[in-house]
């Protein structure tokens, strides 16, 4: 279940969102009332007797809403739209509701998605396995779709896309095998193994640019998450463990962990290029620390990063190279959970 509010607080207008997941059901609030939250101006809930949920949901200028999702064991109802399970993939789905709730149009067949982007001009960007695809806004037919493909017949997923401040458009993910190519573009890599990828395209698919970082087993980059920066340039988190070399250019380091636990999470600064420019490692004492999030705040420079931390004994500690950054003190531990927010000025590469 989704729900959207609005709200007014002290005079600001909020917006924020609740999310349960049972099955497909779009549900939005009435905005007309301050005090009242529980009037919907519609509510859209899935036919059928499959299993499905939603992953993911942008709500567009306009009011209308794209949403990504899955299902599973049977049939995907919205609307007049259906769509019937293949055993092949995993079952993915994109759906757009109008402003009124009503299903605009319902696309399948897609493998397993992590991401969606909507442009400026209502157009989605989807990434499924190791295609992205860009569907038309207004009825979900496919404009393009190119393979970013290992070319040695190796593995190769994306899991995140995001339209930069240049108008390119921007994919990670990650990969085994020796060399990568798209539309004819190859990155002639000189290890085997995996890696962790970026890459950019521009608005017609064509790509210009592929940069890989490699790890010494496999990384658990599905806990990846991007987001755009200032002059074409962008962020990146991701799980350190493992990596082959902490040097991800020039000076650039990210602190290296053992191999075993605890697991650590880095936050990069990407300029234009694609080249690193610094970077920010978060660990605990014994503990494994993963961000799920990262937004950027391009007004102010400062970033919002959101995760949890699981089993730390001691303080949880974001650091830079020279460890010149705050500690958090943690009471987190043995085998619990915590969630963790922090304000990061991008400037100054300290948490504020």
């Amino acid at each position: 279940e989704l729900r959207f509010f609005n709200d007014t607080v002290r005079g600001h207008q909020i917006h924020f969102m609740r999310v349960v997941i049972i099955s497909l059901f779009l549900l939005l609030i009435n905005s007309g009332s301050t005090q009242n939250l529980t009037n919907p101006s519609w509510t859209s809930a899935a036919a059928g007797n499959a299993d499905s949920r939603i992953k993911k949901i942008s709500v567009q200028p306009d009011g209308s809403t794209i949403a990504m999702g899955s299902f599973r064991r049977g049939d995907f109802i919205l609307g007049t739209h259906t769509l019937t399970e293949n055993p092949l993939l995993d079952n993915h789905f994109i759906v757009k509701l109008n402003a009124a709730g009503q299903t605009q149009w319902l696309k399948g067949d897609f493998t397993t998605t992590y991401d969606i982007h909507t442009d400026s001009n209502g157009d989605v960007y989807v990434p499924s396995a190791d295609t992205l695809y860009k569907l038309s806004g207004t009825d979900g037919s496919i404009i393009w779709k190119v393979n970013v493909e290992p070319t040695n017949g190796g593995y190769l997923k994306i899991f995140q896309v995001e339209e930069l401040s240049g108008g390119e458009i921007l994919i990670a993910g990650e990969g085994y095998s020796e060399d990568i190519s798209a539309n004819g573009f190859l990155l002639d890599r000189a290890n085997t193994g995996y890696y962790l990828f970026t890459a950019k395209c521009d608005a017609n698919g064509t790509f210009n640019s592929i940069n890989a970082i490699d790890f010494n087993n496999f990384p658990m980059l599905n806990e990846m998450y991007l987001c755009k920066g200032t002059d074409n340039g962008y962020y990146l988190s991701f799980r350190a463990d493992e990596l082959t070399n902490n040097t991800l250019f020039g000076n650039v380091i990210v602190e290296n962990p053992q191999p075993t636990n605890p697991s650590r999470t880095a936050l990069v600064a990407y300029n234009e290029y694609g080249n690193a420019i610094w970077s920010m490692t978060f660990k605990g004492d014994s503990a494994n620390a993963v961000i799920k999030e990262i937004q950027f705040n391009e007004n102010n420079g400062e970033m919002m990063v959101s995760g949890n931390s699981y089993g730390a004994y001691g303080n949880f500690a974001p650091f830079s190279v020279i460890n010149s950054s705050t500690v958090i003190e943690s009471s987190c531990n043995g085998t619990s959970f915590q969630a963790f927010s922090l304000l990061i000025d991008t400037v100054s590469k300290t948490v504020v």
